[in-house]
């Protein structure tokens, strides 16, 4: 049995197809690639998304009041389009947490937690490249204390 792969950048028609995950929401979006790593930049590859994921995931962050507070200052509008559009790809949930008036709070997905590896990997090649500050998840409890070196 011959096995081929599509390579990022190829121009082949038929890409390989790996298995579907509950995340995968292809019919409802047209890729401009068949390459993973393109499709995965067009998901999170913005200025802001993965700065988000990092808020909800290790600084403890759920209401839109404290995801507006990080220090990068993400705008209002930005902050409310980025939720969307992880929300939409299944990567974060809302729940209301106050009903009048409604206030909700953003949690990650089984989805959005399976992105953890992602950020340590982008965390550690800045730290070692630009001389990024380090913060250890396990030390600080993901309850929101920062536990930056």
């Amino acid at each position: 049995m011959k096995v081929s792969a599509v390579l990022c950048g190829s121009d082949r028609s038929e890409p390989h197809r790996g298995p579907m995950t509950e995340m995968q929401k292809t019919d409802d979006h047209s890729f401009r690639s068949h390459c993973s790593i393109a499709r995965t930049l067009e998901l999170v590859g913005d200025k802001w998304t993965l700065l988000v994921v990092r808020d909800l995931l290790w600084h403890g962050k759920h209401t839109f009041q404290a995801l507006q507070g990080s220090a990068e200052r993400i705008p209002t509008n930005m902050l409310a389009e980025r939720l969307r559009r992880l929300m939409s790809w299944g990567l974060v949930r809302r729940e209301p947490y106050q009903d009048r008036p409604v206030r909700y709070g953003y949690y990650l997905t089984e989805a959005g937690w399976a992105l953890e590896p992602v950020l340590l990997q982008v965390m550690q090649w800045g730290h070692r490249h630009l001389d990024g500050d380090w913060y250890d998840p396990e030390k600080s409890g993901r309850n929101g204390d920062s536990e930056w070196d």
